[in-house]
């Protein structure tokens, strides 16, 4: 889940529209990945899966982003306008993280220690658009 706060710094060079710049940052808390992992088994003929063990691939993370916009307000009555924006927004991705796990158990799989990589999505640039109608009391 995430939080965002920002602000907006308009200005007026000729009414109706109110035009602005916003930026916005968000906090976004990933938690952990966690994971129940099995091996197939040697034979192929009758599936087996034996268990490798329960591990957390990631850690939970804070994840830092934000957004830059700009855009207008048209005032369509005293109390009614319609926002139109356009933005620039970074949402970021926990990194690529391994994990090691031991294996305990006798037989298949053999015991030792075993490497498991999992790489979560690329960090992500998009162009929000927005239209919406604002009241004002």
């Amino acid at each position: 889940y995430g939080f965002s706060l920002g602000g907006r710094y308009y200005w007026n060079t000729k009414k109706p529209w109110f035009p602005f710049v916003g930026v916005m940052g968000t906090v976004i808390r990933q938690d952990a990945i966690r994971a129940n992992v099995f091996e197939i088994g040697p034979n192929a003929f009758v599936p087996n899966y034996p268990p490798v063990g329960f591990l957390t691939l990631q850690k939970k993370k804070i994840l830092w982003g934000g957004t830059l916009q700009m855009g207008a307000d048209y005032q369509l009555s005293k109390f009614v306008s319609l926002t139109l924006v356009a933005g620039v927004q970074y949402t970021p991705r926990a990194r690529r993280s391994i994990s090691k796990i031991t294996v305990n158990n006798a037989g298949f799989p053999p015991p030792g220690e075993k490497t498991i990589s999992c790489q979560d999505n690329r960090n992500l640039w998009s162009v929000p658009f927005m239209a919406s109608l604002k009241f004002t009391l």
